[in-house]
C-alpha cells in the first residue's frame, strides 16, 4: 500500500467515525415487523429512525408498538393512498371523532386542565351504588368471605374511572404519535401543524401527572423513549 493510499484510508475511517449516521440505517427486517416493504419506507425514515423501538409492534411507548398506534398507522397508510392531496390532520380528526371519546384539546399542556379532564370521567360513575356491581363480582366477594362496603365500592369505581380518563387521553396521544411518525415513515416528512401536535403529545406524556402513573421500572424506560422521540422530531 502506497503512502498516498494509506493516507486516503485513514481519512476515510476518520470520516466514518465522525459521521456514523452515514453508515447507519434500519435493516429490512426491522420495518418488515410493521408490515412494510423496503419500497414503502421513505429513505429518510430508515436513515433517521435508527432506534429499534421505532419499528417495534410490542413496545407500548413506541409509535406503532401499542394496539392504537399500530391500527392507526395501518388505517392512515390505507387512507393516504386515496387522499394524497389531503392533509393528515383530516384523517386524524375523523379518526378520533369516530372513537366517540370526550373531546380533548390536542394542544393542551396545562397540567391543571389535564387533571380536570381525567377527573371529569369519574363524575357520572361515582353516582353508582353497591347494588350496581355485577352479580358475578358480588358472588366472588361472598365466596372470598370478604366484607365489601359502599366505601370500598366507591374507591373501586374511582380507580377504574381515573384509569378510563387516562386511557382516553393516552389514546388521543397514541393516535397523534402514530400519524406523525407514520407520515414520516411513508413520506420522509411531517406536516408542520401535525409535527407541532406531535411535539405537544410527547411533552404531555412526559408530564408528571401522566408519567407518574406508571411503575418505576416502566416509567424510566418510557421517559427515555418519549425524550428520544421528542429529540428526533425536533431534528426532522
Amino acid at each position: 500500500m502506497t503512502h498516498q493510499n494509506l493516507k486516503i484510508l485513514i481519512l476515510t475511517i476518520s470520516f466514518l467515525n465522525l459521521h456514523p449516521i452515514c453508515g447507519q440505517s434500519v435493516s429490512i427486517e426491522k420495518f418488515e415487523q410493521i408490515g412494510l416493504s423496503k419500497e414503502e419506507v421513505n429513505a429518510e425514515a430508515y436513515r433517521q429512525l435508527i432506534q429499534d423501538f421505532y419499528w417495534s409492534t410490542n413496545d407500548e411507548t413506541a409509535p406503532f408498538g401499542n394496539e392504537t398506534g399500530l391500527e392507526t398507522f395501518y388505517l392512515f397508510k390505507e387512507w393516504r393512498q386515496e387522499n394524497e392531496q389531503e392533509g393528515p390532520l383530516v384523517f386524524l380528526s375523523d379518526l378520533i371523532a369516530g372513537w366517540d371519546l370526550s373531546a380533548f384539546d390536542l394542544s393542551e399542556l396545562d397540567e391543571d386542565k389535564i387533571r380536570k379532564y381525567l377527573q371529569v370521567h369519574s363524575h357520572n360513575s361515582r353516582t353508582k351504588t353497591l347494588e350496581d356491581m355485577p352479580a358475578h363480582t358480588q358472588q366472588m366477594m361472598i365466596r372470598a368471605s370478604k366484607e365489601f362496603s359502599e366505601e370500598d365500592f366507591q374507591q373501586l369505581v374511582e380507580d377504574e374511572e381515573d384509569n378510563t380518563g387516562r386511557d382516553n387521553l393516552l389514546r388521543h396521544d397514541q393516535a397523534v404519535i402514530a400519524v406523525g411518525f407514520g407520515q414520516f415513515v411513508l413520506e420522509g416528512k411531517i406536516d408542520p401543524v401535525l409535527a407541532e401536535l406531535l411535539r405537544i403529545a410527547l411533552k404531555r406524556q412526559l408530564l408528571p401527572t401522566l408519567l407518574n402513573r406508571y411503575e418505576d421500572s416502566q416509567k424510566t424506560e418510557r421517559k427515555e423513549r418519549l425524550t428520544r422521540m421528542l429529540k428526533d422530531v425536533n431534528k426532522l
